[in-house]
């Protein structure tokens, strides 16, 4: 039993730190923040967008409602809509709105 207790603590250990966060999701490249998309009937879509103050094109046709952003609290993103909408998402953000929904054009990252 004891066997079993430890290598499952060390399998779980070993799990947790191979996931890289997301300072080190791009080797030799910038880091990145992932977007989340939310459109209707809580369809997702899920987008890296570099740390590096560029604009990145969002590959996606679908009318989102709300995003989300897994970016470090130094970071700030901005994702464009194809009416003009502006969303910013100041460090690891939950859920927020678009107003109105509508398509989302680009996106950039960039620490502040």
């Amino acid at each position: 039993m004891q066997f079993f207790t430890v290598a499952t603590t060390v399998l779980l250990a070993g799990l947790a730190a191979a996931r890289p966060n997301t300072q080190e999701r791009r080797a030799g490249g910038p880091a990145v923040a992932d977007l989340t998309f939310w459109a209707a009937a809580e369809n997702t879509y899920v987008q890296a967008i570099p740390i590096d103050g560029q604009d990145h094109a969002i590959n996606n046709g679908l009318s989102f409602t709300r995003i989300s952003s897994d970016a470090p609290s130094s970071v700030t993103c901005v994702a464009s809509g194809i009416d003009g909408s502006k969303t910013w998402l100041v460090g690891p953000a939950k859920d927020v709105p678009i107003g109105p929904p509508q398509v989302q054009t680009s996106a950039r990252c960039f620490y502040h």
